[in-house]
This record gives C-alpha cells, sequence and structure tokens, in this order.
C-alpha cells in the first residue's frame, strides 16, 4: 500500500472517529464488527473493542484463521458475492458478512460483520462433527458458538443494508472533514466560522440521507407501505416530518405533532413503541385510531438513552405485513441509528 494510501486510511478510519460507534453498534446488534484493509490487515481487530470477546469474536481467531494478523488477505479469499455484499459460509456453518467500504469509488477496506447463525442453530454434536470433519479444534468450540446470535435473512440484509448506510456517512464525513482541513492548512482562507458552518450543513444532508436509508429499510423489512421519521425541530416540543414514503407529500409538509400529541406525540414522550392492528391498541392511544384502512402499524420513537429525537411510523394496509414479527429487529435498527447520530 502506498504511502498517501496508508495516509487516506489513518485519516477516514481513525481508531478515535470509529471505535466507540463499532462498540455501540456491536453491544445494539449482538453481533461482532470489525474494520479489515483491502489487503486483510485489521484497522480495528476482530476483538478490539471494549465488548471482548464477545459474540463469536473468538470463532473468528481460534477456529476460522484470524488468528495470525498476516492471515487477514486468505480470510478474505473466502468470500463470495452476497448482493451489494460478500459472504462466508464456514465449515462450522456460521456465516461472516462483508461490507466492501469505498473512497473515490475504490474499495479501500471492509466492513466485516459476523460470525453469525442462519435461521436456526444446530446441535452441539453436529458442530463437533464438523469440527471434527474439518480438522479444527473442539475445545471451547460450544462455549463461543452459544454467544453466536441467530438471525434470518431478511434481518440480516436489513442490517447490512443499515450499516452500509451509515458506514458511508462515516466516510463521506471522514473526506469533507480532511477536505476542510487541507484547505484551512493549504491556503488558510477559509476562516474558522465559514468551515464550522460548511462541516454543519455537510452533516445535515448526511443526517437526512441516513434517515431516508432507515426508512427504507424498515419498509422492506415489514414489508410496510408507508413510513415516515418526524424529527424534533431544534429548541421546540414539535415534531415535523423529515423524511416520508408513500404519504401525500403536502400532508408530510405540513404535518406538525407536539410532545404528548397523538400516537406519535404519545410515544415520543413515554419513549415507547405501539403495535398496533387496525383500530385496537393501547387505552391512551385509542381515541386516535380512526382509520379503518389500516390493518397493522408501529410507532417508535427514535431515542438515545432518555433523549428522544423523533419517532418513525410505518403502517400497512394488507394482511400479510410483517410488522409485529421484526418489531424486536425495528428497535435495533432505531438504536442503531440513534448510534449513528450522537456518535
Amino acid at each position: 500500500m502506498q504511502e498517501k494510501d496508508q495516509q487516506l486510511l489513518l485519516d477516514i478510519f481513525s481508531k478515535d472517529h470509529w471505535l466507540i460507534p463499532l462498540e455501540r453498534f456491536i453491544q445494539v446488534l449482538r453481533i461482532n464488527i470489525f474494520v479489515l484493509d483491502n489487503s486483510g490487515r485489521p484497522i480495528i481487530h476482530p476483538c478490539g473493542t471494549s465488548r471482548g470477546e464477545e459474540f463469536g469474536c473468538r470463532i473468528l481467531t481460534n477456529f476460522l484463521g484470524l488468528e495470525d494478523l498476516d492471515r487477514g488477505e486468505a480470510f478474505l479469499r473466502q468470500f463470495s458475492a452476497y448482493g451489494d455484499y460478500l459472504e462466508f459460509r464456514s465449515p462450522l456453518d456460521l456465516h461472516v458478512f462483508s461490507i466492501p467500504l469505498r473512497v473515490y469509488g475504490r474499495i479501500v477496506a471492509y466492513l466485516i460483520v459476523g460470525p453469525v447463525i442462519m435461521n436456526k442453530r444446530l446441535s452441539d454434536e453436529e458442530y463437533l462433527e464438523r469440527a471434527g470433519n474439518f480438522s479444527l479444534p473442539r475445545e471451547g468450540l460450544l462455549d463461543e458458538i452459544s454467544s453466536v446470535r441467530v438471525v434470518s435473512y431478511v434481518a440480516m440484509n436489513a442490517i447490512l443494508d443499515l450499516l452500509a448506510a451509515i458506514t458511508k456517512d462515516f466516510i463521506d464525513i471522514g473526506l469533507e472533514n480532511r477536505r476542510l482541513k487541507k484547505a484551512r492548512v493549504q491556503r488558510e482562507v477559509l476562516p474558522k466560522e465559514i468551515s464550522q458552518a460548511a462541516e454543519g450543513l455537510h452533516r445535515e444532508i448526511k443526517f437526512d440521507e441516513l434517515l431516508v436509508s432507515v426508512l427504507d429499510v424498515a419498509l422492506r423489512l415489514t414489508g410496510a407501505e408507508a413510513g415516515s421519521i418526524m424529527v424534533f425541530e431544534k429548541g421546540s416540543r414539535e415534531m415535523a416530518i423529515r423524511v416520508s414514503r408513500g404519504i401525500d407529500e403536502e400532508r408530510a409538509r405540513s404535518a406538525r405533532v407536539r410532545m404528548g400529541e397523538g400516537v406519535a406525540g404519545t410515544a415520543a414522550q413515554e419513549n415507547r413503541c405501539f403495535i398496533i392492528h387496525g383500530q385496537k391498541g393501547d387505552s391512551r392511544i385509542q381515541p386516535y385510531l380512526k382509520r379503518s384502512d389500516i390493518k397493522e402499524s408501529i410507532v417508535m420513537p427514535i431515542s438515545h438513552h432518555r433523549h428522544v429525537l423523533g419517532v418513525m411510523s410505518l403502517h400497512s394496509k394488507k394482511d400479510n405485513s410483517r410488522i409485529e414479527d421484526n418489531s424486536g429487529y425495528l428497535v435495533g435498527l432505531s438504536k442503531l441509528l440513534s448510534t449513528a447520530i450522537f456518535s
């Protein structure tokens, strides 16, 4: 790797900027996440976060070939195409996914997500048998596998889509900060106030893009036809729709909800999620459920600790929507979003 590429990686993938968000993502998703450069060298080690050896980290290092950091390139070669991403299905029937991270259109690193178990665990006997068949060590294997999360392909796709959107924003913000810093150092014509305003505008644009990505992922995950994300306006107890899908544009532009008003305002005030079937719901929101055409809906606060940023709402007019079935994953996506915003 050339010296300028190494400096680019140091600037964009600084541990100061990436380590804490990754630790929070791991905590929310209960899935191991780390970063390798495009030659397989770790930028953030598989077990290099404060989550330590949780969620299958040691399976990667002790059983799947990453115990020697020089073998990262061989590890990457085991991945094959999985839509926009990459997948490695290990001999133990554990899956590891990879999101290519691009700078100026070129892959410079990979976000590695996993291992995970897809759909259903094997029996202990089957795991031990597979380990024997591939000459893998058996000691401690079952203990490590017990910490690996089971997910569905639908949920995993949603997780990958959202992580891809978040990491793209991190990279874009890092590039913009690098550009502004370079402009200040080289030309010394960019006053601090203008630089801060430009950075703030860039973050605002990226914030909207991130909200769109989250809403699209949530709609795909649940099969809902319409949804929105409302955000509290600065210094106000009133929310406005920031992004929406399947909702009349004029209504979306004019809608305002105060804290404690309606279903969304109640969800924000109590920092509580409501799942609604038809016109039946919690007694506190029952008076607001007037649309007979909606079969299933969810109204979920987006919060970080006790601070509520806004509310995501999804609804479906179909009888076969998957909103409640995937509500647990939606909560995880909401936490992932809030983690990205507050990082």
